[in-house]
């Protein structure tokens, strides 16, 4: 063997031994570390799992989503069976981690052998992605999974096109390809459809058209003849990519339709910003680009050399992979290399619609982490880095050849500031850093025997799942009404009374634990039985199920004005609730839909139940003292009764008048409805008095 082919073998087994050392790191982040990451967001693949499980269904009924996130194909299908065998916990969801990182590295890096690179280029962009590029993208893609999905569709979609389009088929086993092509974009559009077309449609349609086709030789099949010809040879993968989308959409409404599926928006509400939002998304989109690279300093690792080393080195990598960008993006207008500029397209198409929306839509814009829907621009930005580091190879071939496996072995120390807690500690405590916040909630809640109870989003499903569902913890939102149920992500079933008698409790972080919040709690939910104090959590406990004293999850949206003389919601009754002193003025008040139309306290107009204050003659105090949004949807001919607690009033006695009033239109006194006045002496309400037992 020459000088040049030992030089080549050496530098494909350094390549060989840094990606298989990256890619353990990043196991080892996907079954242990990432626990510290692990939030409710995540918990969503488990619970959705736990619901496929139970009612042996691929979308459980009752299940309603968020965004139009259907959550199929997802990490639960691979989390549903393991539940026959192990509890519903991190392990469990830790498999879908598995799955992503063996999925997309081995995609990948069929990708970069179908374009024909060299396998040093291969092993060290492989090992670069598996080092997680940044630590929030390997976060985003490996262990919350959700945005995994996209970038190994297009990838492996790009893969068949590739062998479709350039590859003429020599045996009849690949006449199958433009069938899995439909495939994967029916199951992957399926799970929503309007982020897959911006996300992988269109740059797998752009990527598609502007490949060239090779002629066709070898084997025919009969049962595919008549096909080709009638949509003609070059049309077979865009054909597969348009039916497998519109079939998608029409299964995905058809499902919404009939009522299989239910879907709340949040984000996926795009509302138009102003200039000064256009300003602001820049500044977050200039900030975080390079963060999303991997341009982050990290944890300290007590050595600062190394840490500024690394964090150079990033920066680098970061302001490479810009330069990669804007070269191959003007690659678009040269003819030549058809199948670079065929994924330099790719690159544009998926990247100029995602960042216009990123700049006019605030919904998207809402931080450094909302820059994650850049994730297929980047993947497609990292194969055409592969072009340009070809080049470099040719050009420079024995410069080329030691530099890579520099680049693969500094990629080592990266991947363990990105995935691991710290280096400078000894093992045992690197091992535990990798604990959940929530995991010390969980383990006094068992403690205590208490199994079934609710917290706010970002502890409720997190809990439940460091607990390895032994202790249910469901989502609940606390607002200046009261406590009610989360809109999405959730079970409609968790929140039915008889779901579970007993013992229930209401966790609440630091932040949540106010003394206002603690006096509206009680007058909402009656006196706890008792009430502890672990892990910086408060945690009050009752006798009975407090999800009876909930409101309504959602209200539907009034973007228009009742016009006057319109029949619409009127008030019935009105009365304090029967309860001691401190609750007194809980107000409970009827309302009956006597319109055509249901009313509800969302949106640009909402309804609201509005309080006036008045004196004992008469005379108006405070005119807007209370505006209490309706939780809950009141259809037509329906009745309902609300609670809420009115504010305290100056010492001495008084007259609430209660009326209907639609904001930013009218009081409905002043239409012609007649309100209720209600005699009032306020008296000064002591703070519940509850003395939390400390736990550890």
């Amino acid at each position: 063997m020459d000088e040049s082919g030992w030089k080549l073998w050496l530098s494909n087994g350094v390549a060989c031994v840094v990606f298989g050392l990256v890619t353990s790191i990043l196991l080892l982040y996907v079954l242990h570390f990432s626990r510290a990451d692990f939030s409710s967001d995540d918990a969503v693949v488990n619970l959705l799992a736990q619901s496929m499980f139970d009612q042996g269904r691929l979308l459980p009924a009752g299940w309603v989503n968020n965004n139009g996130d259907l959550m199929v194909p997802s990490g639960a299908l691979l989390v549903a069976p393991l539940l026959r065998w192990i509890p519903n916990g991190f392990e469990a969801h830790s498999v879908a981690g598995v799955f992503a990182v063996v999925t997309l590295l081995s995609a990948f890096a069929w990708l970069l052998r179908i374009l024909s690179m060299p396998w040093t280029i291969v092993l060290a962009l492989s090992a670069f992605v598996a080092s997680g590029i940044s630590h929030s993208l390997a976060y985003f893609v490996f262990a919350q999974t959700t945005y995994f999905w996209w970038p190994v569709g297009f990838i492996v979609g790009a893969c068949l096109i590739l062998k479709i389009k350039l590859e003429p088929p020599v045996t009849k086993l690949r006449y199958l390809l433009p069938f899995l092509l439909f495939a994967l974009v029916f199951l992957i559009s399926f799970a929503n459809p309007g982020r897959v077309l911006l996300m992988m449609v269109v740059p797998l349609a752009l990527l598609e058209r502007t490949l060239p086709q090779k002629q066709a030789n070898g084997a025919n099949s009969s049962i595919l003849r008549g096909w080709r010809r009638w949509i003609g040879r070059d049309n077979v993968p865009a054909f597969s990519i348009g039916v497998g989308f519109l079939l998608a959409v029409f299964t995905y409404l058809t499902l919404r339709y009939v009522g299989v599926t239910d879907n709340v928006n949040g984000a996926a509400a795009l509302v138009f910003g102003d200039w000064d939002g256009v300003r602001r998304h820049w500044a977050l989109f200039e900030r975080g680009w390079p963060l999303y690279l991997g341009a982050e300093r990290g944890v300290n690792y007590s050595v600062p050399w190394l840490v500024n080393a690394l964090y150079l080195f990033q920066i680098g990598i970061a302001l490479g992979l810009t330069w990669v960008a804007i070269s191959e993006s003007l690659r678009v207008l040269r003819p030549r290399d058809a199948i670079r500029r065929a994924l330099a397209i790719a690159f544009v198409g998926a990247f100029v619609p995602i960042f216009a929306m990123y700049l006019v839509f605030d919904s998207l814009s809402l931080g450094a982490g909302s820059l994650r829907y850049f994730t297929v621009p980047i993947f497609i930005l990292v194969s055409l880095a592969a072009f340009q580091l070809r080049d470099l190879v040719r050009r420079f071939p024995n410069i080329a050849r030691s530099a890579l496996p520099i680049f693969g072995l500094l990629l080592v120390p990266v991947a363990l500031k990105n995935y691991l807690p710290s280096v400078s500690t000894d093992m045992g405590s690197i091992w535990e850093s990798g604990r959940s916040h929530a995991r010390p909630l969980a383990d006094a809640l068992r403690r205590e025997g208490l199994r079934w109870g609710y917290a706010s989003w970002w502890n409720a499903g997190l809990t439940t799942v460091m607990s390895d569902s032994e202790v249910r913890v469901n989502p609940v939102a606390l607002s200046s009404s009261g406590v009610a149920p989360t809109p999405a992500m959730m079970l409609r079933d968790w929140y039915r009374s008889e779901r579970w008698s007993g013992e229930t409790f209401l966790a609440l972080a630091q932040g949540e634990a106010s003394a206002d919040k603690l006096e509206l709690l009680d007058a909402r939910l009656g006196t706890p039985t008792r009430a502890l104090s672990a892990a910086n959590y408060r945690i009050l406990v009752y006798d009975h199920n407090i999800a009876d004293d909930f409101d309504c999850s959602s209200s539907i949206s009034m973007n228009v004005p009742i016009a006057p003389g319109q029949p619409t919601a009127r008030l019935v009754a009105a009365r304090f609730a029967s309860r001691e002193d401190l609750h007194r003025h809980m107000a409970i008040v009827q309302l009956r839909n006597d319109g055509t139309a249901p009313v509800g306290g969302a949106g640009r107009y909402p309804m609201s139940i509005g309080v006036q204050l008045l004196d004992e003659s008469g005379a108006l105090v405070k005119p807007d003292w209370l505006h209490s949004l309706l939780p809950c949807t009141l259809e037509p001919g329906s009745e309902r009764e609300f609670k809420f607690v009115l504010p305290q009033a100056p010492a001495g006695r008084w007259i609430a008048r209660f009326d209907l009033v639609q904001e930013g239109v009218a009081w409905f006194q002043n239409r012609g409805m007649r309100p209720i006045d209600l005699q009032l002496q306020e008296i000064a309400r002591p703070l519940p008095k509850l003395d939390f037992e400390s736990r550890p």
